[in-house]
């Protein structure tokens, strides 16, 4: 990696226990493969062709070297990180990105996926939570569970919004843009179910 000082320790794969004399495992990745890709610090210098895999419960980056899956310390300077995959046989790129305001329980460590990256961006924050509860039977199921929280980022004014993933929220969310967004969704008929529509909403909203 960039910085050999940095702290890592070995990776627990994944998630496992047994209940009723199963054993049942459970993924808290983003994705389950390792993927090459790319790690940059808040001081610029990065290194790519690594191969990664992001953990949504620890949010911690994991790497391999030399055979062996290793951690990054929290405390690792890491600005952004990203790979390319494939889904439903097509190419997807993934960026998470800390450095953002904090707001609620989020931090400037925070690492956020950049579904839409211009001067307003769409942030997308996901985490992984293991449930525990009982089932009809008496017996204790755990599973794992997901969470996404969106957000509006203004880098003019270095604000930072959550929002839900609707038109009125993000009119509320940004009303000096309020008129602007209407009429780019009834121009393009953008109903926003889809990353790909707000990707094309954003672009138009701030372009020149």
């Amino acid at each position: 990696m960039v910085n050999p000082n940095w702290k890592s320790t070995v990776q627990d794969l994944g998630v496992q226990w047994s209940n009723n004399g199963y054993l049942v495992k459970g993924s808290l990745y983003y994705d389950d493969e390792m993927h090459n890709g790319f790690v940059k610090l808040d001081d610029g210098r990065s290194a790519k062709d690594v191969p990664l895999r992001y953990n949504l419960y620890s949010h911690q980056v994991s790497y391999t070297e030399n055979g062996v899956e290793m951690e990054l310390d929290k405390s690792a300077p890491v600005h952004e990180f990203g790979y390319t995959y494939s889904k439903d046989d097509q190419p997807k790129s993934v960026l998470f990105r800390a450095g953002y305001p904090s707001i609620g329980d989020n931090n400037g460590k925070t690492f956020y996926e950049v579904v839409v990256d211009r001067d307003i961006a769409l942030l997308k924050f996901i985490t992984k939570k293991i449930l525990e509860e009982r089932t009809t039977l008496g017996a204790m199921q755990k599973s794992i569970i997901d969470t996404e929280t969106w957000y509006i980022y203004n880098a003019t004014d270095k604000n930072m919004v959550e929002i839900k993933k609707n038109k009125t929220s993000l009119m509320e969310a940004l009303p000096q843009y309020a008129e602007k967004i209407k009429s780019i969704t009834e121009k393009k008929k953008l109903r926003l179910k889809s990353d790909a529509e707000w990707t094309i909403l954003l672009i138009e909203l701030t372009n020149k």
